[in-house]
């Protein structure tokens, strides 16, 4: 009896003794580095793992300049300030968009070019393609291969090309007949570059259109076409996955539906979104009051946090890892000269329960706003006007 007392004495002292560890455990955000360059940045593009030099491109309005691991200067890419870039999703590549006007004789038409880049800035091909619709708007989506989805309002095609190379080329709107001009047509790539989502709307009558949703295996359709009531307006993948989330637009409004290849896991209540990807089982998603962690797996929301005066924050993330939000807060103002500017910049972090565990002051003022960026799972960067500006995570001991 008195071994048996002697034991229950000791596990309760490791148990007290555990929780006060535990209790005593604070999360701490403090800042890791900061690097300021020459003139402002449009965008930063990091390394995903958080190891080595943390970024990888930066853009500007003339250049884009890259950066090995270890901070070195590896090639510069001259870019015209009205170029739109764009990197794929495993960062194997990016391309410069332009788009200009052509006045031909007979008729208008519209030249996009795209030219393309290995991720250590090479060039690799430059491809042409014209749209000869006047309201036709060309809808692209540049490949972890490294070819572009093309898709044309008015055109019922899908098509993939890889410099001079026709990849795929099927026709949308299989179930029916419908005049050229009503069909829009959205595709993207799912997890195996293989395998395609398409999603086709045939019908310019809101209340009487329905979207048609196939899965594709290369040019084979696999399966019965799926329906859905609205029209189509716009398809967002979850890279590395075979989720998406699509915006319908019905007589009542617009709603948001998530998908994983052609089956509906749920649709969701918000106006207005941003979508961005926690990791293969979350989506974290900003909408007009609130910010949501999503369950893929089936569509329930798991947290929602509503922070006061969501209007007042430029940009948000979600660390799984630690359970926590990070949100910038800002408050806007007008120069001497007329211009609106921005001051008074916060960082905030909440965990899930809403209880704030950190915040601190960033930056002066700026005309652009800032934005939040995780890399790997202990740092997240701060990109403000001409400066990153770099923070670590851990866990302290008191």
């Amino acid at each position: 009896m008195t071994n048996t007392l002697y034991r229950f004495a000791i596990t309760i002292l490791i148990l007290v003794s555990t929780q006060q560890a535990v209790l005593a455990d604070a999360l701490t955000i403090k800042p890791y580095a900061q690097w300021t360059f020459d003139t402002p940045i449009e965008q930063i593009i990091y390394r995903p793992t958080g190891t080595g030099f943390p970024i990888k491109l930066i853009l500007t309005e003339a250049e884009i300049t890259l950066y090995d691991s270890t901070g070195n200067h590896i090639r510069a890419v001259s870019r015209a300030a009205a170029d739109k870039f764009v990197i794929n999703h495993n960062q194997s590549g990016f391309m410069l968009v332009q788009v200009n006007p052509s006045n031909l004789i007979d008729h208008e038409e519209i030249l996009y070019s795209f030219q393309v880049y290995d991720i250590q800035g090479r060039p690799e091909y430059t491809l042409v393609q014209r749209v000869t619709n006047p309201d036709g708007i060309l809808n692209y989506q540049f490949t972890s291969e490294k070819s572009i989805l093309l898709t044309e309002k008015g055109r019922p095609y899908i098509i993939e090309l890889y410099n001079e190379n026709t990849l795929l080329e099927v026709p949308s709107c299989q179930s029916g007949s419908s005049k050229s001009d009503e069909v829009f047509t959205l595709a993207t790539k799912l997890k195996h570059a293989n395998e395609m989502i398409t999603a086709v709307s045939c019908s310019a009558n809101i209340d009487s259109s329905s979207t048609e949703i196939r899965l594709w295996n290369h040019d084979q359709g696999l399966g019965s076409p799926v329906f859905q009531s609205g029209r189509l307006i716009e398809l967002n993948p979850l890279p590395k996955t075979d989720y998406y989330f699509m915006e319908l637009e019905k007589g009542t409004g617009t709603s948001l539906s998530l998908f994983n290849r052609t089956q509906l896991i749920g649709t969701f209540p918000w106006q207005s979104w941003k979508i961005q990807k926690v990791n293969q089982q979350f989506a974290f998603i900003i909408s007009e009051k609130d910010f949501n962690i999503v369950n893929l797996g089936d569509g329930s929301i798991v947290s929602t946090y509503h922070p006061i005066d969501l209007s007042s924050i430029s940009d948000a993330i979600f660390l799984p890892e630690w359970g926590i939000y990070l949100y910038l807060r800002y408050e806007p103002y007008f120069r001497e000269n007329g211009r609106q500017a921005f001051r008074n910049f916060q960082l905030e972090g909440v965990d899930k329960t809403g209880r704030i565990i950190h915040r601190s002051s960033f930056g002066t003022w700026t005309y652009s706003l800032p934005k939040i960026a995780s890399i790997g799972k202990d740092l997240f960067g701060i990109h403000i006007h001409n400066a990153v500006l770099m923070y670590g995570i851990k866990l302290e001991r008191d």
